[in-house]
């Protein structure tokens, strides 16, 4: 009969389970094993039968049979997540007092039985001392640095940094080892890859006919364990801290080719990050202009617009009442005598021009009455730039001959 196994092993990797290709299977021997041993009970509220005898072949037959109330089934009774409603719909029911019961039975010829009922299940590598070896932590278990890029964004009104783990190098430094651990799991035998696969990597009712069916070649069958060891020590390794994952962008790539050019990453590949701060960007509060700032932007404005409105194309004595009056600015009219009827000089503000004033002049006179300063309207003719300083920067005003 089998060695006493340590109950809190049970379906974990490196410890144990019932043999069997299904629950249902797995169940029936874990009532065979109970009603076998006759100092334990799977539970109280159970009946147990078993017994001995002789096949008429010659065989030696070891029966048992276990009846369990229904209820334990139901709700949340103890076997309520063993066996579903569907699973229990071929094994008889039967009665006995005021209860109903299912009923299991179990029958083993035991010149063919080895007295097994449980099945090793092999354990997983330490994921530490694997990590260590391809360099991807040391003995502290510390992450390499080059594994590791930090990228500054923002992102959603929010000025952002995460840490990405290069989640593509460490499963390509990975491979190789896996692959002798995948090796090391396939040489086992069918009921400990079995159970390897059930309760070590967690595919549920995977049995070893249906996973050999699914991928015939033993390249394919090693290659699907050895990723799927890889998946179960980064899962293992940093999702407790790297818990969000993503598809790489461009950027992604860019950070971690910066801090690890050997690196295979692509974008769209998968990747692991933390997010290490991410701070509101707080708007710039907006300041209220001066009055002074006021005046000189009024100012600058007037400039340009009167640079613009007195052209020398069309500047002459004559035209410039006309012009000097729609801008509002003073004009005078002077008359060398009483019969004349065309003035001798015209007064602009406090300024005065005569036949004689070229448009140029003309122009100086009528920006400075206009409001321009002197030395302004003199660049302004000569073609020189004007900078105004204000708080906010340089405008600058040319005038283009």
């Amino acid at each position: 009969m089998q060695m006493k196994k340590k109950e809190d092993m049970q379906v974990q990797p490196g410890g144990w389970s019932y043999k069997g290709s299904n629950k249902k299977e797995m169940f029936y021997n874990q009532l065979l094993h109970y009603a076998l041993d006759t100092d334990t009970m799977i539970n109280d509220d159970v009946i147990e039968d078993r017994k001995t005898y002789k096949g008429d072949q010659g065989e030696i037959f070891v029966e048992a049979t276990t009846l369990v109330p229904v209820e334990q089934f139901d709700g949340d009774g103890t076997f309520s997540e063993i066996l579903s409603e569907n699973e229990l719909n071929d094994v008889e029911k039967v009665t006995k007092g005021d209860k109903v019961y299912y009923k299991f039975s179990s029958k083993k010829d035991v010149r063919e039985w080895d007295g097994e009922l449980v099945t090793d299940i092999p354990a997983l590598p330490d994921y530490s001392k694997v990590y260590q070896e391809v360099n991807i932590e040391d003995d502290k278990g510390s992450i390499a640095t080059n594994l590791i890029s930090e990228i500054q964004k923002t992102e959603g009104g929010y000025d952002v940094e995460e840490q990405i783990l290069d989640i593509g190098t460490i499963r390509k430094n990975l491979e190789t080892v896996m692959g002798g651990q995948a090796s090391r799991i396939m040489a086992g035998s069918d009921q400990e890859l079995q159970a390897f696969l059930n309760f070590g990597l967690e595919k549920g009712g995977m049995t070893v006919k249906a996973f050999t069916d699914q991928y015939p070649d033993r390249t394919d069958r090693l290659k699907i364990i050895r990723d799927s060891l890889i998946d179960d020590s980064i899962n293992k390794k940093f999702s407790s801290e790297f818990k969000s994952d993503r598809k790489a962008t461009s950027d992604d790539v860019k950070r971690i080719k910066a801090y690890n050019p050997d690196s295979t990453v692509k974008v769209g590949d998968h990747i692991r990050f933390k997010r290490t701060k991410q701070d509101i960007i707080e708007p710039e509060e907006t300041k209220k202009p001066t009055e002074g700032e006021i005046r000189r932007a009024d100012y600058i404005k007037t400039t340009k617009y009167l640079d613009s409105r007195f052209s020398t194309e069309d500047l002459t004595f004559e035209s410039i009442t006309d012009l000097a009056n729609q801008e509002g600015i003073k004009v005078e009219k002077i008359y060398a005598s009483e019969t004349d009827e065309n003035p001798s000089k015209i007064k602009l503000g406090n300024l005065t021009i005569t036949p004689k004033s070229t448009a140029e002049e003309i122009k100086k006179i009528a920006l400075i009455a206009g409001g321009v300063k002197p030395k302004d309207a003199q660049d302004i003719i000569d073609g020189k730039e004007i900078t105004f300083t204000v708080e906010t920067g340089n405008l600058p005003i040319t005038k283009n001959n």
